[in-house]
């Protein structure tokens, strides 16, 4: 399987981010499913915010052939993802139980830091940890009955990668997460 995380406008652009499976993605992004599904809109939004916020600082220099375009227009072009991002995120987390709301969080968490904004992040992650605490999305036994293995494993990625990387940069505050925290037993696996 492939978790790739690639520009959406750009599949050139290919930055290593196991939070999507990058042929189911890019499908439903070309049927245009964030058109009519606000939780992959802001996914799709928090995505393109990071591959944006990734070339505007440089990360796609490497490359031999970088995106051709000005390096203003990944910036404001980062922003404006951002925020677009965060306007497809109800305000209530109560109501946002669907698993494109979490992945957007995690991917706005990475933005935030892309861009710095240390409180910012503090910010998403603690709306990512309610509302997974409001479904107990980190028991697996929890998720929905009749998922496909890719969405058993993006979903992993999401709980497991997310909070062991990101949960270390809580060192010394309230936040800690450990590998026993998560509980592996979904429906019709073993």
């Amino acid at each position: 399987m492939s978790f790739d995380l690639l520009h959406p406008t750009n599949p050139r652009l290919t930055v290593r981010y196991p939070y999507f499976h990058w042929p189911t993605f890019w499908s439903q992004v070309q049927q245009g499913l964030y058109r009519t599904d606000r939780a992959f809109s802001a996914a799709v939004m928090a995505a393109c915010a990071m591959a944006s916020s990734r070339i505007r600082d440089g990360a796609f220099d490497r490359f031999p052939n970088p995106p051709v375009f000005p390096i203003e227009t990944a910036v404001s072009l980062s922003e404006e993802f951002y925020r677009a991002a965060i306007r497809a995120i109800p305000v209530d987390l109560s109501v946002a139980a669907e698993f494109n709301y979490k992945r957007a969080k995690a991917l706005l968490c990475a933005v935030a830091i892309q861009f710095g904004y240390a409180r910012t992040f503090s910010a998403h992650l603690g709306d990512y940890m309610t509302m997974c605490s409001i479904d107990g999305f980190h028991h697996e036994i929890r998720w929905p009955a009749g998922l496909s293995a890719i969405d058993i494993q993006e979903r992993r990625r999401l709980v497991r990668l997310f909070c062991m990387s990101h949960c270390r940069c809580l060192q010394g505050s309230i936040g800690r997460c450990t590998r026993w925290m998560f509980t592996r037993q979904s429906p019709g696996t073993a």
